[in-house]
This record gives structure tokens, sequence and C-alpha cells, in this order.
């Protein structure tokens, strides 16, 4: 049988920065060992539900990025002005 005592021991004398990671391995492992409990939904599923939750949605792809493209141009425009005595 595997020392817990030993495994909690090491992992105490790990600097708090690093736990993160070995509760990321820990995930790894778990994973690994029951790969049938972690199954992501294929994607044809996850593209579906994303479909219903929008379809009521005034914004379109097209549309946002449209909106993404003036709301670059007003920043920059912003910037120009704020900065203009600096670029010449």
């Amino acid at each position: 049988m595997f020392d817990t005592a030993l495994l909690l021991k090491e992992i105490e004398g790990v600097p708090d920065q690093y736990k993160g990671e070995i509760l990321d391995f820990v995930g790894y492992l778990k994973h690994k060992a029951h790969p049938e409990i972690c199954k992501k939904p294929p994607l044809s599923k996850t593209m579906e539900k994303i479909w219903e939750l929008c379809k009521d949605s005034k914004i379109t792809v097209d549309s946002f990025l449209e909106e993404r493209h003036a709301e670059n141009e007003r920043e920059e425009e912003k910037f120009r002005r704020m900065f203009h005595h600096e670029c010449e």
C-alpha cells in the first residue's frame, strides 16, 4: 500500500506558489486513471448548445466584429488626440 503520509509530507514541503501545479497534476492523474468520468461532449453538441443559447440574440458575428472595429477606431482617434503633440 502507498504511504499517503509520506506524500502529504512531501507536498507540505513544496512552496505555496507551486501547489496549484500539484493540484493540476492530481487532476491529470485522476483523468488518466478514469477517462470515462471526464469525457467532454463532442464539439458538434457544444456548438448546438451555443446556437440554441444565441438564437434570439440581436448580435451577429458580423455586427460584433463591426462594433469592435469601430471601437478600436475610436480608441485610436482618442489616443491620437491625447498624444498628438508627442508624435510630431
